[in-house]
């Protein structure tokens, strides 16, 4: 079960809720995370600022934050089930669209993809840029152990949404 909230109403998700419900289910289905739960909410920039210089130091704003709960305590909490949370700021996914000549929605969901393999504990070892890391990697060579973790990480993130743009002819992943 994934929990969706937005912190106010006017802002603008380029994505229906079923369809990102349905996406995420998908991507936990992809990584074997079984009957596994996070918490998914929507935030604007400049909550996103306060809180990246809050838990990263970086005084800018971000387009998704994760915290991952897989470390549980004796007690079993917070871990168990619930996998962590997410924050995301559709205005910096937005930005970084346009950017990248690319849909909101394919940013989107690429976006959180990437926040979904750090609750399941994928980690990058840099803010290493995208298109350098997996330019002209093969989506098979995922298992490569040449690879770095961050190599890996984001061809594992690009191979999701092949994956899901294939059973979802709506979604268009460039």
């Amino acid at each position: 079960m994934i929990e969706i909230s937005c912190s106010r109403d006017d802002i603008a998700i380029p994505v229906g809720m079923d369809e990102i419900e349905s996406f995420c289910d998908f991507v936990l289905d992809f990584l074997n995370e079984g009957e596994k739960t996070f918490s998914l909410a929507f935030i604007d920039s400049d909550t996103m600022r306060e809180m990246n210089g809050k838990y990263r130091g970086k005084d800018a704003p971000t387009d998704v934050l994760s915290f991952c709960f897989l470390e549980d305590d004796s007690e079993g909490f917070p871990g168990g089930d619930c996998l962590g949370e997410l924050y995301v700021s559709p205005e910096q996914v937005a930005e970084n669209a346009k950017e990248a000549n690319i849909g909101s929605d394919a940013e989107l969901l690429r976006v959180i993809a990437h926040g979904i393999l750090h609750l399941s504990g994928y980690s990058h070892e840099d803010d290493a840029d995208l298109d350098e890391v997996v330019g002209g990697l093969e989506s098979d060579a995922i298992a490569d152990s040449d690879m770095s973790e961050t190599q890996r990480m984001f061809a594992l993130q690009e191979r999701i949404l092949t994956e899901y743009s294939k059973k979802n002819s709506k979604v268009k992943i460039k």
